[in-house]
Order: C-alpha cells, then sequence, then structure tokens
C-alpha cells in the first residue's frame, strides 16, 4: 500500500547511500569545511518550472544565477564546468588544486563571478539539485533550497513537445511513442519525492509552479520572505525580452541562458496528453499526484478515449492550450 512516508525514506536512505559512494574514492565531499555564503539552491522534477522561477530570481538586484558547478557529478569533470562557465578548463583545474574541497572550490569560483556582476546573493539552479538536498545543506550552512512542484501531466506535454521540435523542426504534431516517456515519468517521481522528504525543513521551501503562474507576485513575496530578501516589482518582467536589449549586466546575471520562448499554461494535459500516454505514467506517478493534490483518483489515468491529440505551439495571447 502506497505510503508517502517509506517514499521519503527510501529517498533519504538511496541519498545517503550515494553520498557515501561518492566521499569513499574522494574527499572531495568528505570534510568538515564549509562554505558561508547564503545560496540559494532551485532543484525540482521539472527542469523547465526550475528554470522559469530561475529567471524571475536573475531579476532581484542582489541576487545572480549561476550556471552548474557540477557538485555531485560522478567524477569532477573540469571541461564540463569550463564550459558551463565559459572559461578554461585548466583554469578551473587550477582552482581545484588550490581549493581541495567541494566547498572551498565553489567559493573561489562564484566569488569572482559575483564581483563582475555586483550581486550580494548567488544562486544556482538544476532540477538535478534535488537529489543533494543534505550534502547542500550541509556544505552549505546559510543556504536556501527552494524544491520546485509541478503536475506532472503538464510537464511531460511540454517536454513532449520540444523533444518533437528539437528531433524533426515541426510544429509538434509527432510525438514519441508512450513507452518512451516511463523513465521520465520515473524520475520525476524520484526527484519529487526526494524534495518533499525535507518540506519541513527550515532551510528548505516547496514553491508551487502552478501558483507561480496564477499568483506570481504573491508567491515571489513569500519567497523573497522566506530569502530574507525584499521583494522587487522587476522580478515580474523576467520574460520581457526587450529589457535585456542593450543590458549586459541582466545578461551576465542570467549568464546567456535563453528565457522561455512562449507562455506556459496549466492544465493543457486534460487536452493534449494522449490516452496511451496516460496509461503508460499513470501507475508511475498516479499515487504521488494525489498525495500532492494534483488529482482525486487514477481516473484520469484510465481513459479509453481513443482520440490522439496534437501538441501543438501556442501564441502567448491565447487562453490556453487546446486541441489543434
Amino acid at each position: 500500500m502506497f505510503s508517502i512516508q517509506n517514499i521519503i525514506s527510501a529517498i533519504r536512505a538511496r541519498g545517503e547511500y550515494r553520498r557515501r559512494a561518492l566521499t569513499a574514492s574522494d574527499s572531495w565531499l568528505d570534510t568538515t569545511e564549509t562554505c558561508e555564503d547564503e545560496a540559494i539552491f532551485l532543484g525540482g522534477g521539472d527542469p523547465s518550472s526550475v528554470s522559469h522561477l530561475r529567471n524571475m530570481l536573475a531579476r532581484h538586484g542582489d541576487i545572480s544565477c549561476c550556471p552548474n558547478t557540477l557538485l555531485f557529478a560522478e567524477r569532477f569533470d573540469a571541461e564540463a564546468i569550463a564550459d558551463s562557465w565559459q572559461l578554461e578548463p585548466s583554469y578551473i583545474d587550477q582552482l581545484r588544486s588550490q581549493s581541495g574541497s567541494a566547498a572551498r572550490f565553489v567559493r573561489l569560483l562564484i566569488h569572482d563571478h559575483l564581483q563582475q556582476t555586483g550581486a550580494a546573493r548567488w544562486t544556482e539552479a538544476s532540477a538535478a539539485n534535488v537529489r543533494n538536498i543534505p550534502d547542500l545543506l550541509r556544505l552549505f550552512p546559510n543556504a536556501r533550497f527552494i524544491h520546485v512542484v509541478r503536475d506532472f501531466r503538464d510537464a511531460i506535454c511540454e517536454e513532449l513537445l520540444s523533444r518533437s521540435i528539437q528531433a524533426s523542426g515541426s510544429d509538434g504534431s509527432e510525438i514519441e511513442s508512450a513507452p518512451s516517456i516511463a523513465p521520465t515519468a520515473d524520475r520525476w517521481a524520484k526527484d519529487t519525492s526526494a524534495g518533499l522528504a525535507y518540506q519541513n525543513h527550515p532551510r528548505c521551501i516547496e514553491v508551487r509552479y502552478e501558483r507561480l503562474l496564477s499568483d506570481s507576485e504573491a508567491e515571489l513575496r513569500r519567497v523573497c520572505t522566506f530569502l530574507n530578501e525584499p521583494f522587487e516589482p522587476e522580478m515580474l518582467n523576467a520574460f520581457a525580452e526587450p529589457m535585456l536589449e542593450g543590458s549586459p549586466f541582466l545578461k551576465l546575471r542570467l549568464h546567456g541562458r535563453s528565457l522561455s520562448p512562449r507562455t506556459p499554461h496549466c492544465g493543457r494535459w486534460c487536452s493534449d496528453l494522449p490516452a496511451e500516454h496516460r496509461r503508460v505514467v499513470g501507475p508511475i506517478v498516479g499515487e504521488l499526484l494525489i498525495a500532492l493534490g494534483y488529482a482525486q483518483n487514477h481516473d484520469w489515468a484510465n481513459s479509453t478515449d481513443s482520440k490522439q491529440p496534437r501538441l501543438r505551439l501556442v501564441r502567448d495571447d491565447e487562453d490556453s492550450h487546446r486541441v489543434a
């Protein structure tokens, strides 16, 4: 029988096992040294919603959005970090030699970035951060973690559309077969459960993506209160492209990351998620959707409707996604 506590216990055990595996072969994380920065980490089961909040925070005058430091990769990859930060791999290797620990390495790498942007705090937004909450809280004792939660059914619709466009350059009318999305559903369930395990931690907060869209100001004010930062109206203009033009300072804060090309919508799965896909992901994410309040039962996954919806791009001035 499903139990959210059983999932939480399993996720915590998995995280501890992985931490031991990392530190057993490398003292990189196995150190009492910490970084005292008031860092802000974002993570969650849906990369798109994590990026959305990242772009909002990057508009705050005292917060700079950093590239991924790849602290918890299975091995230290200087080339990958250098590519992410647009630096030379030799410089990354030099920083590692000077630091000797993950906490000191981050401090050396990011403080230079803060000096360039003029921001007082930094944030790292990566969906995978949710898998490493214990280590993040330990290595950064003054940090805050924001767990972004989104209805998987909407998230997979957006991801299917994105994959289709990238693969074929089309309008997204041809989507992947249902079985191929099972691993994505499994990842979302595990990652979301990992975040839920720390929902009552004083340095963690849960943000529902749907509320971030429906009442952005109220949700951002709640986040700012959690971060002990004043709310800034500019955060509501996260996707105003004209405001980026001629502003290298702001581009540096976003570190060249692209903004969302279209307005996201909630509830598109009702019309756009095919019955076959629902039946595949239902057994994987169904119970967690109920626990999160996104569903009352499994009826949504047991549809017998054979109609094949067509995912498509929707203009920003349209009210909602619908079947073309």
